[in-house]
């Protein structure tokens, strides 16, 4: 119980940390205001959502935090080094960008009330949480191999970037989109392990809806 409090309290603070990092500033306010929201936003609803999740055994507790520690972790550093990449050639974003970010933060929001409320909630196994957290660690590393590939030409924009040329190494090798098939993944994983396939189910629709038209 210990854990789960001291885990509480830092994602409690964390989140803060985000509301403040989002106001906007005097100088380009606007555009500040974007990235940091891209940044922020949609992971801290991760935080707060392994927050107050209740899990039949601390070790549980620990290994679901730690996943969504990381998971938070990798998506930061990813959005932080796609910033210093080469100069962007061609932007066709069209703002999808935010909507994928909202796409994820609903999902794990959804899972995680349905979770707490009880609402089509498998019966608390180790088997269950375990395949669930297979899954998001799965789908963390798979993401991670596709971002260490496409190294400085990385972005979570759709854009084209000097000197950018087509990648067939690592997954790209077998998987045309690994970095989005990770996301899904670990998407999943997340709904999984809280024991909510209606939450997983949501979370692919959400998906196809928000990363189709990319």
């Amino acid at each position: 119980m210990s854990l789960l409090r001291s885990w509480q309290s830092i994602s409690q603070t964390l989140l803060v940390f985000a509301v403040i990092s989002c106001a906007p500033q005097q100088r380009d306010a606007k555009k500040t205001k974007q990235e940091r929201v891209n940044v922020f936003t949609p992971i801290f609803l991760v935080i707060m959502g392994a927050s107050f999740l209740p899990f039949s055994s601390p070790y549980e507790t620990g290994a679901f935090s730690a996943a969504c520690l990381a998971w938070l972790l990798f998506e930061v550093r990813d959005e932080l080094r796609s910033k210093r990449g080469p100069k962007v050639k061609i932007e066709a974003d069209r703002g999808t960008v935010m909507t994928n970010y909202a796409a994820v933060g609903l999902a794990v929001a959804i899972s995680s009330f349905l979770s707490l409320a009880r609402i089509g909630r498998l019966a608390s196994s180790p088997a269950s949480f375990s395949l669930g957290l297979c899954l998001m660690i799965g789908g963390m590393a798979l993401r991670e191999w596709a971002v260490i590939s496409l190294g400085p030409y990385f972005s979570p924009k759709v854009e084209l970037r000097v000197g950018h040329s087509l990648v067939e190494r690592g997954p790209y090798r077998l998987i045309r989109h690994p970095a989005y098939t990770g996301l899904l993944m670990t998407m999943l994983g997340y709904s999984l392990s809280v024991l909510e396939p209606l939450g997983a189910l949501v979370s692919a629709v959400l998906f196809a809806i928000a990363f189709g038209g990319r």
